[in-house]
């Protein structure tokens, strides 16, 4: 604020000065304030080429703002060696040194040395940048930084005298120096860092280091030696070491070193920075300076006219829409273009080219050669607002453009002349260099006009009437903001120098700019007079203007300036009457709010009596109101202008009007006050503070018995708050009671149109208009708005408002309804406001509206599809405000729309589907194709998909398409459709999918681009389970000591290091008490081997494991096992005693082995008996294949399928009789034929009791000793006698097992397994097992089992997986063609059937088959060589065709858990699914189920792999239950799918799989929907249905909507990024601080019925001591009912 100026005395004698010395600014401030100003001092002797300096005048002198340079961006300052030699911060450094190390300002320890600099000749042999040294003979200490510039290079030198180099105390100067390998251009700017860091001396140039050296030879080098540093040797001068910059000087010496050019910043640091702190320190000017050198030959200048030269520009302000043409001094080429730019801050406007032409005061010598010194630019429009810019001229080469330096030309490369003659450069008459020539930065001012219109009812439109602000442009001569203006005439308000400047009318000195930056503009009428207050905020760089007092003339349509009033960054002004007395209040940003009275003599403010309010806050609005005849005000609070914090409050405050010192009048109550104010003028007391931030404005309002009071809040992100009070409270107490989310509010008003609206005007977006519901300001009417919430407002499509005013005026009888909407503007385009009408529009058929769509390309029409009415009604849309009007003709009606079918009013006749509003009877969502062609509609209760045309000029949709659940589409029938929820098409809207809440289920259709319609692809089920992913490889070995778990399937049961672990011919699972076993007959069929025993497991349910419990090696041959309890009443122990028969078959390593019995002692199997045959008094041992014990009739009955050798194939079967006291005893001899299995049944009679036993044998050989002529014979048991009794036969081919079975509802089956129907050839002939098996029914009539089901060629069998290449291509042979997935090669019958068992789970028949070809006692050896084995089958039977096929992919159980009851016999047929199942179990004889509880199993007993266990749990599709939303991804390979009931996201995918044949598990245009997985916070299933548990997932039980965030493909390296709209369920939400409005309110307010909402009270009361209010607390129920 202050000017540092240098005088001295002339010197006459030794030099011929003529006078004083005296200029200034003379100082360049330290930032720091360390050291101190650097100082220009002048020249020594004023005379010769110095004698520019020589003025009389103070104000005719050079200073340093002759020197000061800048390109409209940064400032710099020139140096030329002879006017401006340097600056000097101190004559001796015996000043900042302070005579010690630790005194010293300047570094000592380490230092670093920054400087941005520029050179501007091109021989240059020594210059001084920076410098504190003094170097002599005697004295070389201190520090410099120089150069050195020459033809081939630039050399820049830093030297520094250090501690270590010290030489009897003369040191010695370290210098670190680098050559550029072309010297400097000159005019370009460069960035040097010196740095000492007490080792080495590092230099940096353009932020990149350059050289770094040794500063001397130790590792720590000490302290910089200063001269004033222990010179008790040293011949020092300490006066003559000054501290410069700029130059160098040795006063010891008498030697001067001048820098020629500029120097824009010198850094100087006590530290050593860092390479990346250096890097920062050139960054902060780089983009300004490295891209702008100083032109040598083209420059402009500023010449302020101080001294009477005309100035340059010519102009310092325009009006914003009014361009005027400024004149630029300087040097300009003509072979280049100029503009010239005005900035504020990041807003620029640019001028078109000037025009170059020469002056008329300037020697035609400067102005030859293509030069010329004046341009002239036409001001650019300005559509920013009243700003005061930053002026730079640009020079443009092609596309090449860079700033002018504006600067005093100090050379003769830009025209510099010395002798000159006179010109515009020099003073007067005089040839001194003219001092108004200056270098700082040139403002320019764009100010605008103020403006009163009038509105015009029969155009509806406002038009200029007046202009309330001074004329803005200069008719001609030169024009300056702020100075004196012409008074009268016809050039009023011009600027002025002199009357002749005004044709002779006064020249004053009244500013006559009354509106200069305007926040707002009050209107008031006092009596019948009108008047406005601007609120003037600034004239564009400061805020300390006055604000302005106008009538309004209303019939002549003038408005006359009548006072200014003193304000600092005014806001608003307020015309409020305090018990009955007027008063203006003007809340101000820079001050406190002030209050004056208003003078009814005068008609003007009475400034005198003006009281300050406590308000220490950037205020930014204020409002008043009144509470009875008590007048309040509110004022916001914008920031706290010293901080700079916009977390400052809001105030309201009571108004009285002063009475005495003492008290005070408030309404018509006289109260106390303490404030020292005098009679008549205003008293505020503080009543309320508001928690706000960045408030920009505040408004109040009554809304019923409500009294509101709004902040708007100007941040970004912080939300406007609305607070409440009762209106009839007094004083008021506001509330918080609800937060807008808005964005850089700028102003709020209120009005009522039908209803309560409160309008927010956003610089930060579009405007908003909020709509009062009774409980709440409420925006959008979304989709997921509430019902509680059933208020709308609008979005305003205008953005950039400052400001939004409506206006309701009475046309023709009808009050409309208008809104004027003021804008600013941050770019290039004019703000335009705008005025806009208000409409009203009844609306019908629209109850209960669930979801909205905007057409997709014009966006002109608005579609909203309501449950409740069944209809899509259409709206007519404007693009530009978004507001709506009902198009009826182009909307669709349903029968139900039109007449809903009620008790009160019933149907004529028995209605159709129509009739309840088919197809919109449950609509739920809707979605536009991007073309906007086609409106697809979910439809609940119809279980459909809707396709409408939509005519995109006028909305108009059509009925299309409507597919149904059920429905029979090319040739599948649709299902997944149950209660269709929501709709959503692929990116390339090639596909369409449908969330189904009633299904659970997500389905697809394919959808023609051509003309949008669909046909169904697939859908995808809760519960359908996956066969195809049956894991049955690879199988997990255990150690036989060790256990197995139920996470490691499939596992062998067996030790790896035991010879029978691989090798299993048959199971059998039983329950000892409450334990459970398995046990495994692990042994070769081929008599040759050794090795084999019965082994038992236990099932540990606990552990879920199995674990080893013992070996009967003593039955080495076991094939076969049955357990059996039997109670023997004759027996000392009359317990149950646990049998395990095993039988053996014929090892020629142990012939003796035959049938053993083993009970159950002591936690083991021990030997009890064995069984043996006796013919003709002759015992022999009894080798078996199968075992059975049964009971038929009382009688405990164990039967052996007697085992056959090659020389008596026909021996006979046994049978024993379990007697008492003896125990089993032979009973029967049936002739039986190579007997491979026995099966006990129980079947019915003809009179349909339950009572009859079988006996039934699978005969391998026929009579003949052939396969072809083999049977299954029956025996039925003679009750009599005890014996089994030939019945009838089977006739079979090769029988090998059987199995007998029921099934419920269905009767009483038996399984036959054909083998063969003759031995192999040779090997390789796999041909001969290709025979079809048979499944019987029992036939209660005729007593006998009948055909029923032969398991042929439609079931094919394939090879086993680890197969080589030749050997599966054999196996299919003669006829190899691929399967579907074009590698699998089937073999069309089921191959080598070795076993047949049948078995139950959930509900569901299965029927598994064992596989295997090679002879039964071939060895694994010979096997192997024969052929590879075929996989097995496992078969189920389908309940909707009553045979067994292969596996569906949903069951019963699966099906009613999802969809609450059991698959229809139509579901079969329909849209469940089968896939085939086929084990890779290896050379497979038998099967068993394992039912032990959550943990079902099945068990293979294969000659090749041993006892597998295997999982017959299937993965399985879960989440789905709730499911609310489905979208594909951008690829549409993914699906993902949200539930609210289970709370998950679900991924599917679209793909082509195929089962255990190869063969399509599904067949779809595109790709099936397959499961891939669920994460949900819930656990939805078990075992192989795990889902990822994630907690933070609760949220998804209100899930919406989903959608896709913006972004990259989803893939395996890019993720999709899922995000779910979420929220309370609708009739669970709390009501708001307000209570809901009721039906009988005022009309105005009346909103229909209340709000939905509920509303919560606790009631607390503290018990006595020792008193339990529960025994147990109580549980929340899922509803929230709490149960006790």
């Amino acid at each position: 604020a202050e000017l540092c100026t240098i005088f001295r005395a002339r010197r006459s004698l030794d030099c011929s000065e003529q006078y004083d010395t005296f200029f200034g600014p003379a100082t360049v401030q330290d930032q720091a304030n360390v050291v101190g100003a650097a100082v220009l001092l002048g020249p020594g002797c004023k005379t010769d080429i110095e004698s520019d300096w020589d003025s009389p005048f103070f104000n005719q002198s050079l200073s340093l703002l002759n020197f000061v340079t800048n390109n409209g961006r940064a400032e710099a300052l020139q140096f030329d060696g002879i006017l401006n030699k340097g600056l000097y911060i101190s004559d001796s450094i015996n000043v900042p040194v302070g005579g010690s190390p630790l005194a010293t300002k300047l570094p000592a320890e380490q230092m670093t040395l920054g400087i941005w600099f520029n050179i501007d000749r091109a021989d240059v042999g020594f210059a001084g940048l920076v410098a504190a040294q003094q170097n002599s003979e005697d004295c070389r200490k201190g520090w410099s930084l120089s150069y050195a510039q020459r033809p081939a290079s630039t050399t820049i030198t830093f030297s520094v005298a250090l501690e270590a180099n010290d030489v009897n105390q003369l040191s010695n100067f370290k210098a670190v120096s680098y050559s550029t390998p072309s010297p400097f251009i000159l005019g370009d700017w460069h960035h040097v860092g010196a740095v000492y860091d007490g080792t080495n001396l590092i230099m940096y140039l353009d932020g990149d280091v350059v050289q770094n050296v040794s500063a001397c030879a130790f590792s720590s080098c000490g302290r910089i030696r200063f001269p004033q540093f222990n010179d008790q040797i040293s011949q020092c001068d300490p006066h003559g070491s000054p501290l410069t910059i700029g130059t160098l000087e040795d006063v010891t010496e008498g030697t001067t070193f001048p820098h020629y050019g500029g120097i824009k910043e010198v850094r100087l640091f006590s530290s050593a920075l860092t390479s990346s702190q250096i890097r920062v320190q050139y960054d902060t000017f780089a983009t300004q300076l490295r891209s702008s050198p100083v032109l040598q030959s083209e420059y402009w200048v500023k010449v302020t006219g101080d001294t009477g030269s005309m100035p340059s520009p010519n102009h310092d302000f325009t009006g914003s829409d009014s361009p005027v043409t400024l004149e630029l001094r300087g040097r300009f080429d003509r072979t280049f273009d100029y503009s010239c730019e005005f900035a504020f801050g990041s807003l620029i406007a640019s001028s078109a080219v000037g025009t170059i032409s020469c002056s008329s005061d300037l020697p035609p010598a400067l102005c030859s050669g293509g030069l010329g010194d004046l341009l002239l630019c036409d001001t650019p429009t300005w559509t920013f607002g009243f700003k005061s810019t930053s002026m730079t001229v640009w020079r443009h080469s092609g596309n090449t453009s860079v700033p002018l330096w504006q600067r005093l030309c100090l050379k003769g490369a830009c025209g510099f002349e010395n002798p000159r003659s006179n010109s515009w450069q020099t003073i007067g008459s005089t040839t001194r260099l003219n001092p108004d020539l200056v270098g700082t930065t040139t403002k320019f001012r764009f100010i605008e006009r103020s403006t009163v219109f009038k509105f015009d009812s029969g155009v509806e439109e406002f038009s200029a009437l007046s202009y309330f602000s001074a004329e803005t442009a200069c008719a001609t001569g030169s024009c300056f903001f702020n100075r004196r203006t012409c008074q009268q005439g016809s050039q009023q308000g011009l600027a002025c120098n002199t009357d002749g400047d005004c044709g002779g009318s006064p020249c004053g000195s009244l500013e006559r700019f009354a509106t200069m930056g305007v926040s707002s503009v009050t209107h008031f009428s006092v009596d019948s007079r009108q008047y406005l207050l601007a609120a003037n905020y600034w004239d564009g760089e400061t805020t300390r203007v006055g604000s302005s007092l106008f009538e309004i003339d209303v019939i002549a349509g003038t408005v006359e300036y009548l006072q200014q009033i003193p304000t600092n960054g005014a806001r608003q002004w307020l015309h409020v009457t305090v018990s009955n007395v007027p008063f203006l209040l003007i809340a101000s940003c820079f001050e406190r709010t002030m209050a004056y009275p208003w003078s009814q003599n005068a008609s003007n403010l009475e400034l005198d009596a003006g009281v300050e309010l406590d308000t220490p806050w950037c205020q930014s609005s204020i409002d008043s109101f009144m509470v009875e005849n008590t007048s309040y005000v509110l004022i916001s609070s914008f920031a706290d202008t010293e901080s700079g914090s916009r977390n400052v409050p809001s105030f309201l405050f009571k108004l009285g009007v002063a009475m005495s010192a003492t008290e005070g009048l408030f309404g018509e109550q006289v109260e106390p006050i303490t404030t020292s104010v005098s009679p008549g003028q205003a008293v505020a007391v503080l009543q309320q503070s508001f928690a706000t931030f960045a408030a920009t404005n505040v408004k109040h309002f009554t809304v019923g018995t409500t009294r509101f009071a709004v902040f708007a809040c100007g941040s970004s992100d912080s939300p406007t708050k609305v607070y409440a009070s009762d209106v009839s409270s007094d004083p008021p107490l506001f509330e918080h009671v609800q937060d807008l989310n808005t964005s850089q509010a700028t102003s709020l008003d209120f009005f009522v149109s039908g209803a309560p609206y409160l309008l927010v005007a956003q610089a930060g977006g579009e405007s908003l208009m909020y709509r009062f519901n009774g409980t709440l300001f409420l925006l959008d009417f979304g989709e997921d708005v509430l019902p509680k919430d059933t208020a709308s407002g609008q979005r305003v499509k205008i953005t950039k408002t400052l400001s939004l005013k409506p206006m309701q005026i009475e046309m023709n009888g009808q009050v409309e309804d208008y809104l004027l909407v003021g804008r600013y503007s941050d770019t290039k385009e004019s703000p335009q406001s705008s005025l806009l009408f208000g409409y009203h529009d009844k609306v019908q058929a629209m109850d209960g509206p669930v979801s909205i769509q905007i057409s997709p390309v014009t966006g002109l029409h608005v579609y909203v599809a309501s449950e409740h009415s069944r209809s899509i009604l259409v709206f007519n849309r404007d693009p530009e405000s978004g507001s709506l009007l009902f198009n009826a003709d182009s909307s669709f009606f349903t029968n139900w729309t039109l007449s809903p079918v009620t008790d009160a009013d019933p149907p004529e006749s028995v209605p159709g589907k129509n009739a309840f509003g088919h197809p919109l009877h449950g609509v739920q969502n809707m979605l536009f194709s991007s073309n906007a062609q086609q409106l697809y509609v979910a439809s609940s209760m119809d279980n459909s998909v809707v396709v409408f045309d939509c005519d995109p000029l006028s909305g108009k949709i059509t009925l299309k398409q409507v597919l149904e659940n059920g429905m029979v589409d090319s040739g599948k029938v649709i299902f997944g459709m149950l209660g269709a929820r929501a709709v959503s098409l692929s990116v390339d809207e090639q596909s369409l999918y449908v969330a189904s809440w009633g299904d659970k289920s997500v389905a697809a259709f394919k959808r023609e681009p051509s003309d949008g319609t669909l046909s169904f692809v697939d859908a995808q089920l809760e519960g359908t389970r996956f066969v195809h992913e049956f894991a049955d490889s690879p199988i997990l070995q255990t150690p036989s000591s060790g256990s197995w778990s139920r996470d490691q399937f499939p596992a062998q049961l067996g030790g790896t290091g035991e010879t029978w672990a691989f090798s299993a011919r048959q199971t059998e699972r039983f329950d000892i008490g409450s334990r459970s076993f398995v046990a495994v007959a692990a042994s070769e069929s081929d008599p040759r081997s050794t090795g084999g025993a019965a082994v038992i497991y236990e099932w540990n349910s606990q552990t879920a494991s199995f674990t080893f419990v013992q070996s009967l090696s003593d039955s080495p041959g076991a094939s076969c096992l049955d357990a059996f309890t039997i109670a023997d009443p004759d027996l000392l122990d009359t317990s149950t005693t646990y049998y395990l028969a095993v039988g053996n078959s014929y090892h020629e390593g142990s012939p003796d082995a035959g049938v053993h019995l083993y009970t159950w002692a002591q936690d083991r199997f021990v030997r009890n008996n064995t069984l043996s045959v006796t013919v003709n008094g002759t015992s022999s041992v009894l080798h078996a294949n199968n075992v059975q014990s049964f009971i038929a009739g009382s009688t405990r009955y164990l039967v052996v399928a007697r085992a056959w050798s090659t020389a008596f194939p026909n021996t006979s079967s046994v049978v024993f009789r379990y007697q008492n006291g003896f125990g089993f005893i032979q009973a029967q001899f049936i002739h039986t034929s190579g007997a491979m299995d026995v099966e006990h049944a129980f079947v019915t009679s003809p009179s349909g009791q339950l009572n009859l036993n079988l006996l039934i044998f699978a005969n391998f050989l026929g009579p003949a000793g052939t396969h072809d002529s083999s049977t299954v014979d029956v025996y039925l048991h003679d009750v009599a006698t005890g014996r089994f009794v030939f019945h009838h036969a089977l006739p079979a081919l090769g029988a090998f097992a059987i199995d007998a079975f029921e099934l419920s509802g269905e009767g009483r089956f038996l399984a036959v397994a054909n083998r063969q129907d003759r031995p192999p050839f040779v090997p390789g002939d796999v041909f001969a097992y290709d025979v079809e098996s048979q499944i019987f029914k029992w036939d209660p009539q005729s007593v006998r089992y009948l055909a029923y089901q032969s398991i042929g060629s439609e079931f094919p069998s394939i090879v086993d997986p680890d197969a080589q290449p030749i050997q599966k291509q054999a196996f299919c042979e003669p006829t190899c063609v691929a399967s579907d997935d074009g590698v699998t090669q089937p073999v069309y019958v089921l191959r080598g059937v070795t076993s047949m068992h049948v078995f139950e789970a959930e509900g569901e028949t299965y029927l598994a088959m064992a596989q295997s070809v090679c002879e039964p006692k071939s060895s694994a050896a010979e096997c192997a060589a024969f052929s590879s084995q075929p996989q097995s089958a496992i078969l189920q039977f389908n309940k909707g065709t009553k045979l067994f096929g292969e596996l569906l992919t949903v069951t019963d159980v699966d099906n009613e858990a999802a969809r609450g009851g059991i698959l229809a016999e139509s579901d079969y047929n329909d849209w469940v699914g089968s896939s085939a199942l086929r084990i890779n179990a290896g050379r497979a004889v038998a099967w068993e189920f394992l039912d032990f509880p959550n943990n079902p199993m099945i068990l293979v007993s294969s000659l090749t792999k041993g006892a597998v266990v295997y999982s017959w749990q299937f993965r399985k599709v879960v989440g789905l239950v709730g499911v609310v939303d489905a979208i594909p991804n951008y690829n549409n390979d993914r699906v993902y799918a949200v539930s609210q009931i289970d709370a998950a996201l679900v991924s599917l995918w679209r793909a082509t799989l195929f089962d255990s044949l190869g063969r399509n598990v599904r067949t779809c245009d595109g790709g099936c929907l397959h499961f891939l997985q669920a994460v949900s916070h819930k656990t939805l299933g078990s075992g192989v249905n795990e889902v990822a548990l994630n907690p933070d997932l609760a949220g998804l039980e209100g899930a919406r909507k989903m959608f896709l965030v913006p972004g990259p493909s989803c893939s395996s390296s890019a993720p999709c990024r899922l995000a779910v709209r979420v929220g309370t369920f609708r009739d669970e939400l709390v009501c708001g601080p307000l209570p809901p409005i009721s039906p009988n309110a005022a009309s105005e307010n009346a909103l229909g019925s209340p709000a939905k909402c509920q509303s919560i009270s606790f009631s607390v009361s503290q018990l006595p001591g020792g008193v339990t209010l529960f025994a147990t607390p109580p549980a929340i129920d899922m509803d929230g009912t709490l149960l006790f």
